[in-house]
């Protein structure tokens, strides 16, 4: 990528909102591209946003859909990625070359796109979008500036996001006179993190469909 160019991607989760509620979110803010990046693209609860339906809505908008939480996903078909309680690790999901690779694509879509990476927790701060993507995003080799649409349609920035994690979390309220202000709020996130990461209760993995038929992030592709 060119070192001159400093590239912007959102975040949204489409939480409980109405399917209105939602496009008028992402017109709001110019979102031009939505990345998937749910593990499982569908609910009972939230049918609206399942997978075929949201791709055929964003395309009514002309806003483009592209499912890749196959490799952004906050879990994993890999058993090596979780802890001994079933927990997964976002440090090593990050690690792998799918996920980087994925990761990229979606850096390279946003010089050209709005994007907008969609899960679904309205609360970023729940989510794997800030807690594992916005994180790998601040420390790329080419920095990415993160922007969270919270539910409400104001936004915050990732720093800004971090910065509230910390002061919401018990242990930066203690601070550890041997910490830095950065190493207090790095230890807030792998705190929230081990909150929020998807836990396993059973090993075995059930595969699903949707993880199977992804297409990469590409600005000319047909959707």
């Amino acid at each position: 990528m060119n070192g001159s160019t400093q590239s912007v991607i959102y975040t949204i989760g489409h939480s409980n909102h109405t399917e209105q509620t939602f496009l008028d979110l992402l017109v709001r803010h110019d979102i031009s591209a939505v990345v998937d990046v749910r593990s499982i693209p569908y609910s009972r609860y939230t049918p609206q946003f399942n997978r075929t339906v949201v791709n055929e809505r964003l395309n009514e908008k002309d806003i483009d859909y592209h499912f890749m939480g196959q490799w952004l996903g906050g879990r994993s078909d890999d058993p090596s990625d979780y802890d001994p309680d079933g927990r997964v690790q976002y440090d090593l999901l990050s690690k792998s070359e799918r996920f980087q690779e994925a990761l990229e694509s979606v850096v390279r879509g946003s010089i050209e796109h709005r994007v907008a990476l969609m899960c679904s927790e309205g609360r970023p701060e729940d989510c794997h979008r800030s807690l594992l993507l916005a994180e790998e995003l601040r420390n790329w080799h080419h920095p990415v500036d993160v922007i969270h649409i919270l539910p409400d349609g104001s936004t915050q920035t990732h720093e800004e996001l971090r910065k509230r994690v910390a002061r919401h979390d018990e242990t930066a309220q203690q601070p550890d006179m041997f910490l830095s202000d950065e190493e207090a709020i790095s230890v807030a996130i792998e705190e929230q993190i081990g909150r929020i990461a998807f836990k396993q209760k059973r090993f075995a993995l059930v595969q699903d469909n949707f993880l199977h038929d992804a297409v990469d992030f590409d600005p000319g592709a047909e959707h």
